[in-house]
């Protein structure tokens, strides 16, 4: 296993604060439909309380190359286009 270091810049802290889970979850989904999948689950994990303990998304999707996402993933933010404003 890679041990990857990320780094998060602003832009991307001040827009994560602002979205809503709902959305980030549709965004999940909609990557494993983009990356051709045919299924994808989504379970809901409970705790004794009753209380949401974690969201799982799978599917059967290609998935992103292991080169791709050391490079996809290594920064957040700090998108040209906010530099730029």
């Amino acid at each position: 296993m890679k041990i990857l270091k990320v780094a998060v810049q602003n832009d991307y802290l001040n827009s994560m604060s602002k979205a809503r889970p709902v959305v980030a979850l549709t965004e999940i989904i909609w990557n494993g439909f983009d990356a051709d999948a045919k299924q994808v689950f989504v379970y809901l994990d409970y705790n004794n309380l009753k209380g949401l303990e974690q969201i799982r998304v799978l599917d059967n999707g290609h998935g992103i190359a292991y080169e791709d996402a050391m490079s996809a993933f290594s920064q957040l933010g700090g998108s040209w286009k906010v530099r730029s404003t």
